[in-house]
């Protein structure tokens, strides 16, 4: 899945700005179903809904309706807002490779890979 710099310059900093406690994220995560986190785990680790479906033991359109209800239970709108919330409110890690700029070693100076 592609998404736009814009988004995706977004997502960096919500992700940055995360510190795992924030309570008003993790309000609503008590209305979702166990199948919902399930899906919602999922999804938020990239997985699209053929693959959720796969590993639920569920079919696409059921994962469809999991996906619709999430949206509606957590005022989304769409995966990626999934994702960001899914992160904000410990359901699932952060992940690196997310830096906005490459590291730099102290002792040149010199730019060195992107942190993974």
């Amino acid at each position: 899945m592609l998404i736009s710099p814009e988004i995706a310059s977004h997502l960096v900093e919500r992700i940055r700005a995360w510190d795992g406690q924030s309570a008003a994220t993790t309000t609503n995560v008590g209305n979702l179903s166990k199948r919902e986190m399930d899906v919602l785990r999922l999804a938020a680790a990239g997985k699209e809904n053929a693959e959720i479906a796969v590993l639920l033991f569920l079919s696409i359109k059921t994962v469809k309706n999991h996906m619709s209800s999430i949206f509606r239970k957590l005022q989304l709108k769409n995966r990626i807002e999934a994702g960001l919330y899914a992160i904000e409110s410990g359901i699932v890690a952060p992940r690196g490779g997310f830096a906005a700029k490459p590291s730099v070693r102290e002792d040149s100076l010199e730019p060195v890979e992107f942190m993974h």
